[in-house]
């Protein structure tokens, strides 16, 4: 049964983030550079990437604490509501901290920006609204999940988010509303995703706020203090980890260096879209696993995640990489993009890392392992502040990426080394050297093919190429069963509508 579950929820919630990728892809590299400027571009990157950094800092482990000491309370309604209520409670309050925090600190925060990004200063209400809506839209995405539901939150999420941010930028480029009333209308656009979420959930289990003595007595709440303080220190080294290059790249190279740089290191992402749905849908079996002592079914989720991963995440490189020149050309400002190339290419490296790892993190947060994770983290977040500031001056946008392509991978190093001493699992098989080999000797080949002079064409043949060639390989080398098995259904609903 769980095993459906999972495969259900991640191949809905899969199909909308890779559509929502394509909203986003088209934003990226058409609408945005069509509509905007390059430092508008970067000015609406780095609200987002301050944002999304308080979020992770003062969610105050909200979402966590719902994935880990869910399943104590499956037996009772009640108690599952009150159990949301104390999540929810959580949430508030890490907004109060945040407006707290902000309000002591702002000065320092601002000037940090005075040089190369002032006009951040003037939209500093934005990055705020955002990041407490994210706060909220977080908690009530993981009481989705909590219930086996993850298809609705990341539609919205997908969506919601991205559609409005085409829309504005369509707003402003033609001079309907002026570039600071369209980041008021983006602030919208993500309050309405909470509020949605909100309205969804009272009109399918009923919004009834709990307060049962079971969940909130003193020792329970020593626990879940104790917990959301660990995972929030994780978080503010996860945090800083992550938007830590998109920071400082702002702040060092300006608006308009930080476009190219986020948009490469976006297209990169998309390498690693399925391990989003996969570890979201996983969580709580992870927790249920470990509740009931079977390691062994732990151990088998994660070996078989990180080789189907590595499998998809090659494919997407793959596809991505040999048509960047292509899409270049096509793209407005593209000659400007083009320079972070590179960027592309290392932050990759990080992505297949990522891929690697595979649940490897999760492992070690719904178990009493949690503060490694934490600690694993900070010392990540540490690492990639002190390289990113000594290689973006030397290196510029490539000193960033290289900066969180040591950090991460001594990150991931560290995560799997621990789960293999405490757990002994880790994902290495034979199918992922294999998988590494033929990928190698794919990417050599690939590099002899000459460039086509239409841009189109060239899309159309190099994809061509890679769709069939990869898909076939990893049939015939027997890489991933579950792999095979999605070609196999692919391959019967194409005769189906053939015949």
């Amino acid at each position: 049964m769980g095993t459906n579950i999972i495969q259900k929820q991640s191949l809905f919630s899969t199909i909308f983030n890779y559509l929502g990728v394509g909203i986003a892809y088209i934003n990226l590299l058409f609408i945005l550079p069509h509509f905007l400027t390059l430092k508008e571009i970067g000015v609406m990157r780095l609200i987002i990437e301050m944002a999304t950094l308080f979020m992770l800092v003062f969610q105050f482990g909200s979402p966590y604490l719902v994935i880990r000491y869910f399943p104590t309370y499956v037996e009772s309604e009640e108690k599952q509501r009150s159990f949301y209520t104390l999540a929810i409670t959580f949430s508030i309050l890490g907004i109060g901290m945040m407006s707290i925090f902000y309000w002591i600190f702002r000065d320092p925060i601002l000037n940090y920006f005075s040089e190369k990004s002032s006009l951040i200063s003037d939209y500093e209400k934005a990055f705020l609204v955002i990041a407490a809506s994210l706060v909220l839209f977080n908690v009530f995405e993981r009481i989705f999940s909590s219930k086996k539901i993850i298809a609705i939150p990341t539609f919205f999420k997908e969506f919601v988010y991205r559609v409005g941010l085409s829309v504005v930028a369509i707003l402003i480029g033609i001079k309907l509303v002026s570039f600071s009333q369209g980041i008021n209308i983006w602030m919208f656009f993500y309050l309405l995703a909470p509020i949605i979420l909100l309205f969804l959930y009272k009109k399918k289990f009923g919004l009834k706020f709990n307060f049962n003595g079971a969940v909130w007595n003193k020792p329970n709440l020593r626990k879940y203090l104790g917990y959301a303080s660990i995972v929030s220190l994780g978080a503010i080294g996860g945090g800083l980890s992550i938007k830590i290059d998109m920071i400082m790249t702002g702040s060092m190279l300006g608006p308009e260096q930080l476009t190219i740089y986020a948009t490469m290191v976006y297209v990169a992402t998309v390498i690693e879209i399925p391990k989003r749905a996969l570890v979201q849908i996983s969580d709580p079996f992870i927790s249920e696993y470990y509740t009931e002592g079977k390691i062994d079914k732990i151990g088998a989720l994660h070996k078989k995640n990180s080789v189907v991963l590595l499998v998809f995440g090659v494919f997407i490189f793959l596809g991505i990489y040999f048509n960047l020149p292509y899409l270049f050309q096509i793209m407005p400002k593209g000659e400007s993009f083009a320079l972070g190339i590179n960027v592309f290419l290392i932050i990759s490296g990080v992505k297949f890392m990522s891929l690697l790892s595979g649940i490897s993190n999760q492992i070690l947060l719904n178990s009493v392992e949690a503060w490694v994770s934490s600690v694993t983290i900070v010392i990540l977040a540490f690492t990639s502040i002190v390289l990113n500031y000594y290689l973006i001056p030397i290196y510029g946008l490539e000193g960033a990426a290289f900066a969180t392509l040591i950090s991460v991978g001594i990150n991931h190093a560290l995560v799997m080394i621990y789960v293999y001493w405490k757990f002994r699992i880790h994902p290495f098989c034979k199918q992922i050297f294999l998988l590494f080999g033929f990928a190698v000797l794919l990417f050599l080949a690939l590099i002899q093919v000459p460039m086509i002079s239409n841009p189109y064409l060239g899309i159309l043949i190099t994809t061509s190429i890679i769709s069939i060639v990869f898909p076939l390989a990893i049939w015939k080398l027997n890489i991933s069963e579950d792999a095979n098995q999605l070609l196999i259904q692919l391959i019967s609903k194409i005769k189906e509508k053939v015949i």
